[in-house]
């Protein structure tokens, strides 16, 4: 038991990463949490997705969830030999998430997510699809990618990097299913996904709330009555 604690103590004494970043992510080894915090300390540009919608990408989407994925192990990746014994996601591979997350940061609807893969996944069923693409999206994306990615916010924030509101925000906008920040606040306020994303919000919107007050009367009832029901009108 005692030589287990020294052993302990001389591993928590190499770790650099502040204490209030690995209690945000109690169930996460510390250990791992460290090995991504050097990494981010020492290039933090490497682990920047984009500073607006122009500059992300799925490529960049791709690149940094392999290399999140390179620490933690959470899924598996035959590109960088990772097979993980117990992976986290509920998929069994990276690409088929990634290409999902993607879909889903774009405001692609949960049928065209479907009819998508639909049309590239030619062994599934309509039923087996769309119960693919509900933990896809709920259990994949919108958990263990989001706290992943929350994780490297956090880490990114406390580097020399000097990040703008909407890399800030990546690990939000992943879990909302939006790159519209009008969108975005519609949801934090209760709007249904798909009602924000059917509103069409310009992407230069400051006070989404006025925009839509101005269009009260253009708007369908269904979507009057819920942005009612939710305190946005």
């Amino acid at each position: 038991m005692s030589s287990a604690k020294e052993e302990l103590d001389r591993t928590l004494e190499d770790i650099d990463i502040p204490e209030k970043l690995l209690r945000r992510n109690p169930t996460v080894d510390p250990v791992e949490q460290n090995t991504l915090y050097r990494l981010v300390m020492k290039n933090p540009e490497r682990w920047v997705i984009g500073e607006n919608t122009a500059e992300y990408s799925y490529d960049k989407l791709m690149r940094i969830t392999q290399q999140l994925n390179q620490v933690f192990k959470f899924t598996k990746d035959d590109e960088y030999g990772i097979d993980p014994p117990n992976r986290e996601t509920k998929h069994g591979a990276l690409e088929p998430i990634v290409v999902v997350a993607n879909q889903w940061l774009r405001g692609e609807t949960y049928k065209s997510m479907i009819d998508s893969r639909q049309a590239n996944v030619g062994d599934e069923n309509l039923s087996k699809c769309i119960r693919t693409i509900l933990d896809l999206v709920n259990d994949d994306v919108r958990f263990i990618l989001v706290k992943y990615y929350g994780m490297l916010v956090d880490m990114l924030e406390e580097s020399d990097y000097e990040m703008g509101k909407w890399a800030s925000n990546f690990d939000q906008m992943l879990e909302m299913g939006s790159m519209n920040f009008g969108e975005l606040r519609l949801m934090s306020k209760g709007v249904d996904r798909s009602v924000a994303l059917q509103l069409r919000i310009p992407p230069n919107v400051d006070d989404v709330e006025d925009f839509l007050e101005t269009r009260r009367g253009k708007l369908p009832e269904f979507f009057t009555r819920h942005l009612e029901s939710q305190g946005v009108l």
